[in-house]
């Protein structure tokens, strides 16, 4: 999957200002944690991260995340960079990457020299059972740009069964504060499972570059010698600390990015763009003239994201606020009666 969120690339190559570009390449919250003026303190910025910030940061990940109490986390700025790291962890191993899928999954694994194998998003490959090479399963929940899902509980026990033999699931759960419920991190903790959170999408502050692995401790102490000291920034340390300590806010984001996304899908169902797949946080349609749309709505000053392995395919992010989603509106008005 390509990258979205170059808006500044994007702006200048349509002649637009940046700032009036509407961003809808990415899966970020329009609406973002409100960060209290205390947590800005200069003086977050003027000293290292001490070990207690990043403790108060797990301890909030524990109880917001339902972890077991043998689960260990890496701390990073960012899960992009957990993703680069991944790789350390197994030598020689055939991974199974799910197709589609965000990219990096399989460019860090290949790159690293792994054999790597595709299998249809959220249907496990039979050849897991049969192989006796290590084998390492990458899954995403919910899936990147489709939305599906696999049960947890299957998962967990395909880690438990790889395990056995050297192997290592890996779930990537960009997106799954949507559906806690779905979630692979009360189960980390156990040999054989990783699981990779991100905290910018949920909490829309995805400039912060905050993410976490959470696995078994001899897993996660090699993704913390490979980060090494100071990984991570005190403001990002401390203000993830206190969005993941926010119950309250995490319940009502939820219901907020639930009315959303539905009238995201529903201004697209009644242009005649069908919605095959996503999420609360974004929407993926198929059209067949999904390029010149996309060209279309990016000449209008609106950034969406299209894919190079379907070219059928468009992914629009939330809008946001009233404005931005008339301005959607609006376009994709004009576009329906322009093709006619």
């Amino acid at each position: 999957m390509d990258h979205g969120g170059d808006i500044t690339s994007a702006a200048h190559r349509y002649g637009i200002a940046p700032e009036i570009m509407l961003d809808l390449s990415t899966g970020i919250s329009p609406r973002p944690w409100p960060v209290p003026a205390a947590l800005l303190d200069p003086a977050g910025w003027t000293s290292l991260p001490q070990r207690e910030d990043e403790d108060r940061l797990k301890d909030a990940a524990r109880q917001a995340w339902s972890l077991d109490r043998d689960a260990a986390i890496a701390v990073a700025p960012g899960s992009q960079i957990l993703i680069s790291l991944l790789p350390v962890l197994r030598s020689g191993a055939r991974v199974w990457i799910p197709d589609p899928a965000y990219s990096e999954h399989g460019n860090s694994w290949r790159n690293a020299g792994h054999d790597i194998m595709t299998y249809p998003a959220g249907n496990l490959p039979d050849q897991l059972d049969a192989a006796s090479s290590p084998q390492v399963l990458i899954a995403v929940q919910p899936g990147n740009p489709l939305g599906e899902t696999i049960p947890p509980a299957i998962l967990a026990e395909q880690a438990a069964r790889l395990a056995g033999t050297g192997g290592l699931v890996v779930v990537d759960e960009a997106f799954i504060d949507l559906m806690p419920d779905m979630s692979l991190a009360p189960f980390a903790g156990r040999p054989g499972l990783i699981v990779l959170r991100s905290f910018g999408k949920f909490f829309g502050l995805a400039g912060l570059r905050l993410g976490m692995a959470i696995g078994y401790a001899e897993d996660i102490a090699v993704l913390e010698q490979k980060l090494g000291p100071w990984a991570t920034s005190t403001p990002a340390l401390n203000i993830g600390a206190a969005a993941l300590s926010d119950a309250s806010f995490a319940e009502d984001q939820r219901g907020f990015l639930a009315k959303s996304g539905q009238r995201l899908r529903t201004m697209l169902d009644k242009y005649g763009l069908e919605v095959i797949g996503g999420t609360d946080l974004y929407s993926l349609a198929e059209v067949p003239e999904a390029g010149r749309l996309h060209e279309y709505l990016a000449r209008k000053g609106i950034w969406t994201r299209i894919f190079s392995y379907a070219p059928q395919w468009i992914r629009f992010g939330l809008p946001g606020e009233a404005e931005a989603e008339q301005r959607l509106d609006a376009a994709l008005s004009d576009w329906r009666q322009n093709s006619k």
